[in-house]
C-alpha cells in the first residue's frame, strides 16, 4: 500500500511540474504580448510565429487543469 501512495505522490509532483511549466510559458507569452488574441475557436493566434503551437498547448493544458 505504501508503494501505491509513493507512486501517486510522484505522479502528482510530475503533474504539478507540467502545469507549472505551462503557467510559466503563458506568463511569458502574456508579459511580452507575444500572442495578442485568444479565440475559443482557434486558440491563440501569434501571427504564425514558431511558438504558437507551444503557447496553444500550454493554454490548453491550463484550461484542462482548471476544469478538472
Amino acid at each position: 500500500m505504501a508503494f501505491v501512495i509513493r507512486v501517486f505522490r510522484y505522479l502528482s509532483y510530475a503533474a504539478f511540474a507540467v502545469v507549472g511549466t505551462a503557467a510559466v510559458i503563458m506568463t511569458i507569452t502574456e508579459t511580452f504580448d507575444l500572442c495578442p488574441g485568444y479565440s475559443a475557436n482557434t486558440g491563440l493566434s501569434c501571427g504564425g510565429a514558431w511558438y504558437q503551437g507551444i503557447a496553444n498547448a500550454a493554454m490548453g493544458l491550463i484550461m484542462l487543469s482548471l476544469l478538472s
